[in-house]
């Protein structure tokens, strides 16, 4: 059986305590690769863990759950909110969250957030059905689009994202593809030295491109194209510290 990685994110013990019981009893699929009383140790075991799904909590001593979804708009897991309040149904649905749970959790709701999840997780993007296998060539990526073969150079690249478990690739002369790679793999492939700077979790860019960027909060990124990004609060020291070299 594929075990997907699940992470509850609670304030309170016995929030997390109760939903790892449930997910132990209920869910076999699942393998608990952590529990979280805060964003901050939240961020912490996503960065390290990846996980596939997050239990997340909405209030949460003095934080919000949804400070936590800052530096993850470009998320590569499931969310199901698992909370004691029915108010923030809304603003969940607008962060894309696969399901809203209300404490005390009931099973079967549980067990259907679950399969809810998973089927997102494999659901995969059209743009990535229609490109096709991709393989990395001594720092270049080869992209097979049907029966032709795209070879990408790493100074083409303006940027990647990344969309769950694939990445969207965008070049300088304004075409873009998805393919099915991490941006972690992309920025192994492309790493530092080549110029690329992970400036948020979903973003990778090509600091060639830069035309400008703000030092003060919101620190935002201009890049040649008319494109703006924002950097992330946790990346901005080591982005500036890039873009000064």
């Amino acid at each position: 059986m594929h075990k997907y990685k699940a992470l509850i994110v609670d304030d309170e013990h016995s929030g997390r305590a109760v939903l790892s019981r449930l997910l132990q009893l209920y869910t076999p699929e699942l393998e608990l690769i952590g529990t979280a009383g805060t964003i901050e140790s939240a961020r912490d075991l996503i960065s390290t863990e990846h996980p596939d799904i997050v239990f997340l909590d909405i209030r949460m001593n003095q934080e919000s759950g949804f400070d936590l979804l800052e530096d993850e708009m470009h998320r590569s897991f499931a969310l199901i909110f698992v909370t004691g309040h029915d108010e923030y149904a809304i603003p969940a649905i607008r962060a894309e969250a696969v399901d809203y749970l209300l404490k005390p959790v009931d099973v079967l709701e549980l067990k259907q957030a679950v399969e809810r999840a998973k089927k997102k997780l494999h659901t995969v993007p059209a743009s990535v059905r229609e490109t096709g296998e991709s393989v990395f060539t001594e720092g270049s990526l080869t992209v097979h689009l049907h029966s032709q073969v795209l070879i990408v150079h790493p100074e083409d690249v303006v940027y990647a994202e990344a969309n769950r478990r694939y990445c969207k690739v965008v070049l300088a002369d304004g075409r873009c593809f998805t393919v099915p790679k991490s941006l972690s793999e992309l920025q192994e492939l492309w790493p530092a030295r080549r110029k690329f700077c992970r400036i948020s979790r979903g973003i990778l860019l090509n600091v060639k491109y830069v035309e400008s960027y703000s030092k003060t909060w919101p620190c935002l990124i201009h890049v040649a194209g008319g494109m703006t990004f924002q950097v992330s609060r946790r990346k901005k020291a080591e982005v500036l510290a890039v873009l000064g070299e």
